[in-house]
């Protein structure tokens, strides 16, 4: 059997997504069925019965989400009254926030006062203070929460967000019994991350320290939000996060190195005790531990003389984080980054190969082409790998947006080369400031010239009004059918290598892209949003209308950012027809003054 790990990895999401979202029977009747159809499989092809423990990973995935939403069991129930907990845990990360600290704790044991049983959970305590390191051991007196939830459509999802990340619950800090010094590795790595990003704060501006402490370590806390919303809306907001690609680079690079000068066992070892490292100061995101997994496997395979299979690496990641924490399934980075890598593992052999570019545009003769022309193909190859990556996150990038960034496959193919360069700056500056602030700042500036030319691409690109389409947020019935279209594309391709066939495939699925939006009512819809002091409606007629009555809170910050322009773009709304005041009081009004403010490109107002 060709890529049995990838087979394994499509067993793991389909059991997690079945045993989180139908019922039981259907579980069931699901797991039978693809075991007795497998069963049959094998014994038609002469496949050894050794393989059927690929297809085990069905129900025994199926088990580990079931122990997994055991850490679940008090979700939705703590927002009628005041529940008190002691919490015995390790830190993982603290971050700095506006109102004190977050602190991080993974696997911490609740213990409730009397109101329920214990359990185990991940939990994000919020603090005025500091009261502790990553890497301590602490038991803490909190006042156990929920996460909110979401009461108008298009707002961001805490309770969703934090337990993809294996956060289930939040609390307040009310009392510390008791901290105890925890692993001296640990508590290191984040003195060593705190001292880059202290590097950071002194060479380079505010903007771009932000930014570079985000790409280097992982750390969002200091990106200004109308930099991320940019690069957001041009599309090229993934480099804000720990690339995968130059993890992968540079994992790969020191290990290729090294085992030249001390064998490939030692420099194994030591290339893992790195990535680890590097990989723990940055918090386990999802891509960056894809990233890593993949990383080890390759390095696993070349130390046994095998050879790794992309898809099968793929795979081998995507079955260990869904068993770590089988809830990654509903984290958007998780999608991103797999759907990323299996875009180019598969659908970019379709569009180009070793004669062709985009199925019918043949490649040029690398002895009798000149050096233009070959330059020109590699800017074609850059923007079809791009091209690939976008036909394979498209949905999920519409599901989280609202909108496609057109002008993203061409800043990718100037951006994505260059991110090589900032990422080998910030590691060299921040080495380099330990020793020196003057050094440093000699190593800062090839990565701050570069972030600042970023900058002006971005503010340039913003004039273009259709450089980003907004679509809203498509139903999963449409996703479905889209992902549907593109894996029966991808097994035609494979069966039957016809070129015409291909070419009929990808124009099914562009009419099928043309259905990935927002589904708007044909008859008028108001829809009165949750403000909280306040009022906001918004109106849609037949016609095509969109009309805003009021929109401010005296209870909800960001009102208008973070609530009613959410809603427009889940709704595909690029513009609003009229925006009617009935009074200047700031629960009507202030959050009118944010959307003035966020008008651009992609979202204008018309008659207030």
């Amino acid at each position: 059997m060709k890529r049995p790990f990838f087979v394994a990895a499509v067993m793991s999401i389909a059991a997690v997504y079945l045993s989180l979202y139908a019922k039981l029977y259907i579980v069931i009747i699901v797991g039978i069925m693809v075991f007795t159809g497998f069963l049959i499989y094998l014994k038609k092809t002469g496949i050894p019965g050794f393989y059927v423990i690929f297809i085990m990973m069905f129900p025994i995935m199926c088990l580990r989400t079931e122990v997994s939403m055991e850490k679940l069991c008090y979700q939705g129930q703590l927002s009628d009254k005041t529940h008190i907990a002691y919490v015995n845990g390790y830190i993982a990360d603290i971050k700095q926030s506006e109102n004190g600290y977050v602190v991080y704790i993974r696997n911490a044991f609740v213990m409730p006062d009397s109101w329920g049983r214990q359990f185990k959970s991940g939990l994000v305590v919020y603090s005025e203070k500091r009261f502790a390191n990553p890497g301590d051991e602490v038991k803490i007196k909190v006042t156990l929460k929920d996460f909110n939830i979401p009461s108008n459509e298009g707002q961001f999802n805490a309770r969703k967000y934090y337990t993809s990340l294996g956060f289930n619950y939040c609390a307040d800090l009310s009392d510390i019994v008791n901290i105890q010094s925890g692993s001296s590795y640990i508590s290191s790595i984040y003195r060593f991350a705190d001292s880059i990003k202290n590097i950071y704060q002194n060479v380079y501006s505010e903007q771009n320290a932000g930014i570079m402490q985000s790409i280097v370590l992982g750390d969002r806390s200091g990106l200004d939000d109308d930099v991320k919303r940019m690069y957001q809306k041009n599309g090229i907001s993934h480099i804000l996060a720990i690339s995968a690609l130059h993890v992968s680079l540079v994992g790969m690079f020191i290990y290729d190195w090294l085992k030249k000068k001390i064998g490939r066992i030692a420099s194994a070892c030591f290339s893992t005790f790195l990535i680890i490292s590097y990989l723990c100061m940055t918090g386990y995101s999802a891509s960056a531990s894809r990233a890593v997994i993949m990383i080890l496997v390759y390095m696993l395979a070349d130390v046994l003389g095998r050879t790794s299979d992309m898809a099968n690496t793929l795979g081998i990641a995507s079955v260990i984080l869904l068993w770590i924490n089988p809830y990654n399934l509903i984290n958007s980075a998780f999608w991103l980054s797999f759907l990323a890598v299996a875009g180019i593992i598969y659908i970019k052999p379709i569009l180009s190969d070793d004669k062709t570019i985009l199925i019918y545009i043949r490649r040029p003769d690398k002895k009798n082409a000149g050096f233009f022309q070959l330059i020109l193909f590699r800017i074609a190859d850059s923007v079809i790998t791009g091209m690939c990556v976008t036909i394979a996150t498209l949905p999920v990038i519409l599901i989280i947006s609202g909108q496609i960034p057109v002008i993203s496959l061409f800043l990718n193919v100037i951006v994505i080369p260059l991110m090589s360069l900032i990422m080998i700056s910030g590691i060299f500056t921040g080495i380099a400031g330990m020793l020196s602030l003057e050094a440093a700042y000699f190593f800062a500036g090839a990565g701050g010239y570069i972030l600042d030319f970023y900058y002006k691409l971005c503010s340039l690109s913003s004039h273009f009004k259709y450089a980003v389409i907004v679509t809203g947020t498509p139903d999963t019935a449409r996703v479905f059918l889209y992902f549907t279209v593109l894996i029966i594309w991808i097994c035609v391709h494979v069966i039957l290598m016809n070129k015409k066939i291909d070419a009929v495939c990808f124009a099914l699925l562009v009419c099928v892209l043309t259905g990935l939006r927002y589904n708007i009512d044909s008859d008028m819809k108001i829809a009165m949003l949750d403000v909280g002091q306040g009022d906001s409606i918004v109106m849609h007629t037949k016609e095509g209308m969109n009309v805003l009555f009021d929109g401010g809170s005296t209870s909800k910050k960001n009102v208008g950012r973070y609530t009613i322009y959410t809603y427009l773009k889940y709704c595909g709304v690029r513009s609003l027809d009229y925006v009617f005041i009935s009074h200047p009081d700031k629960d009507h009004v202030n959050g009118i003054y944010e959307l003035i403010e966020l008008c651009d490109n992609t979202f204008e107002i018309g008659t207030v």
